[in-house]
């Protein structure tokens, strides 16, 4: 939150103002949310290559740069799968909300 109070020019308390706006905080969700998409759809792209990485050590003869390469795609495939779960819980907890919205709309009722 400093670097973009300092970057807007504005103060830190400043922001923290603006988040209690529903309208800015709603903004600044749906802007980070779609950054951190723009992150994921690019390291989905990179996993294959991380798998590809993985396959040239295992199957190849010794390389200069093998254990480096290793441990970038291990890097990059376990963020994908922490991106997988994130996404998973994500979606599991959208069905818990939904049903529980359907439950109280059918205990009014």
């Amino acid at each position: 939150m400093v670097q973009a109070a300092k970057k807007a020019g504005v103060s830190r308390e400043s922001i923290r103002l603006w988040m209690k706006e529903p309208t800015f905080s709603a903004a600044y969700r749906e802007l980070k949310s779609e950054l951190f998409e723009g992150i994921a759809i690019r390291l989905y792209q990179l996993g294959q290559k991380a798998v590809d990485g993985y396959a040239d050590v295992l199957e190849g003869p010794a390389m200069a740069g093998s254990y480096t390469l290793s441990k970038t795609s291990e890097s990059i495939l376990t963020q994908l799968f922490r991106i997988r779960e994130g996404s998973e819980r994500d979606e599991l907890l959208a069905t818990m909300v939904a049903e529980i919205a359907e439950l109280k709309a059918n205990a009014e009722l």
